[in-house]
This record gives C-alpha cells, structure tokens and sequence, in this order.
C-alpha cells in the first residue's frame, strides 16, 4: 500500500503533464469499467445458495 503511494506521488505529475486535464477522465473512468465488469460477470463466490440450509 505505501510503495503504490510512494509510485503515485511520482506518476501523477507525470501523467498531469503529459496529458493535461485528459488523465482526470482515467481517472473517473477506472472505477467505471471495474463496476462494468462486476456487472457483466455474474460470480457466485460459493456456488451455491448459503441460506437453504437454513430453512431444511
């Protein structure tokens, strides 16, 4: 967590400069495409319904 801080710190300015407002947009649309994602795949962790063995 804190070397992907410490590489943010470093980068950002980075991308500010080489693409100018532009990297804001990445930026809101990062979180955007992970939600998609979540969406679009349907994963059902334990396969199975957890709650039917409660009502047998």
């Amino acid at each position: 967590m804190r070397a992907s801080s410490t590489v943010s710190l470093f980068v950002f300015p980075l991308l500010v400069a080489t693409f100018g407002t532009g990297v804001f947009w990445g930026i809101l649309l990062a979180p955007l495409a992970g939600l998609l994602a979540l969406l679009a795949i349907r994963w059902e962790p334990s396969g199975y319904d957890v709650d039917a063995e409660d009502f047998q």
